[in-house]
């Protein structure tokens, strides 16, 4: 790999797994560790508060340029969601989107669904009922 992996939130439960098994898989150089949070232990890791919006549009401008898609995990509130979208955000996971869902569940619409892309904004996918039976996960 010749490139870097920038994982934000890092200091997270899904974060701090997802930075462990990439650098098992590409070296620990290779994966950049962040979070709003700053650790010393970690040589690898930088602070970065992606609630700041300027920041978050540079991140998010970056991996464009460097035609990367960019996934945003955990959005709980209409406001980050809007914000995230607005910014160029290609997908969106958190509890206000999609609720939780058993694995084997997940699974099957991944395979079913193997490119969701936005069709409508927040509104049109409120009303559709959200429920794990749901065969659609609404992102943006």
């Amino acid at each position: 790999m010749t490139g870097k992996i920038l994982v934000i939130g890092a200091n997270g439960q899904l974060g701090s797994e997802l930075t462990a098994a990439l650098r098992k898989l590409y070296g620990h150089d290779s994966v950049i560790a962040s979070d709003i949070r700053s650790r010393d232990d970690d040589p690898g890791f930088i602070t970065l508060d992606v609630l700041d919006k300027e920041l978050l549009q540079t991140i998010i401008s970056l991996a464009k340029n460097l035609k990367m898609r960019v996934i945003a995990e955990g959005i709980e509130t209409e406001s980050q969601f809007s914000v995230l979208k607005n910014l160029g955000c290609d997908y969106g996971q958190g509890f206000l989107l999609a609720k939780p869902q058993r694995a084997e569940e997940a699974e099957k619409l991944i395979y079913r669904h193997p490119r969701w892309l936005p069709s409508g904004d927040l509104d049109e996918l409120r009303q559709s009922d959200q429920t794990a039976n749901d065969d659609r996960l609404p992102v943006f």
